[in-house]
């Protein structure tokens, strides 16, 4: 909706954050004014909104088909669903919650510090997934994130994070977007990536881009990974069969 459009490209109190927490760009001779004063206003960020942005309703559990909940997501990083061009580029997550989030209606899980581990393995697992053995099987710090409308959550994208079931009766809406600098390596090359400032971002030219790269691009890998969590269950559970029978015969 073009209430979301706004609020990404033209809100300065998550920008002027935003800018602060990535690495500074080099620095510009302010030659390249527009003559537009609220262009110029938000360009002087040099920021570019990232194609992975989203606007999500996270329904009850028990309204979702088989009491799946498409939106309980498990352990991973937002690094792990770019494109490993992008690995070199700083990108910040914002995640607003549009209600109220808790543990009833899905809450949000965070690992403090597991943003200093990098990039970690991921699996094909409705989405992506942290595999267990990347995670630790005893003492892994999770914090509980208690969120309210008005409240921003601003994320490194190696930060591991995950979400629980929404075992109320109402849906939990959120939107969560991504920036990085300008005129640098897309997260999802394919998608149509914006710099914010830009003259020309209006609305109806971020719909109709969007609706023309979607129908292009149907069909697109839009991670790295091939590895399924089947195919690495079945192939351990077949490594720890082979290594008990080798202890055995020793």
């Amino acid at each position: 909706p073009e209430s979301v459009f706004n609020l990404m490209t033209s809100s300065h109190k998550i920008l002027s954050i935003v800018d602060e927490l990535l690495a500074k760009p080099e620095p510009t001779d302010g030659s390249s004014s527009s003559g537009d004063e609220k262009s110029d206003a938000l360009s002087k960020y040099q920021l570019a909104i990232s194609p992975i942005q989203h606007l999500r309703p996270k329904l009850p559990t028990k309204l979702t088909p088989r009491q799946g909940d498409p939106h309980c997501v498990p352990w991973h990083q937002d690094v792990g669903v770019c494109v490993p061009e992008s690995d070199s580029v700083d990108m910040i997550t914002v995640w607003i919650p549009l209600v109220p989030v808790g543990q009833a209606n899905g809450s949000l899980l965070l690992n403090p510090g597991g943003h200093k581990k990098g990039l970690l393995q991921h699996w094909i697992n409705r989405g992506i997934q942290i595999p267990p053995t990347e995670l630790p099987r005893t003492g892994l710090k999770e914090q509980l994130v208690k969120i309210e409308p008005g409240d921003v959550l601003f994320m490194s994208k190696y930060c591991p994070h995950r979400s629980t079931k929404n075992v109320s009766r109402t849906v939990r809406w959120s939107i969560d977007l991504r920036y990085q600098r300008n005129n640098t390596t897309s997260a999802r090359p394919f998608f149509p990536t914006f710099n914010v400032g830009d003259r020309s971002l209006v609305f109806e030219e971020w719909k109709k881009t969007w609706q023309a790269a979607k129908a292009q691009y149907k069909g697109q890998a839009i991670h790295r990974w091939t590895a399924r969590r089947k195919e690495n269950t079945k192939a351990q559970k077949g490594k720890d069969r082979g290594q008990k029978n080798l202890q055995v015969n020793k």
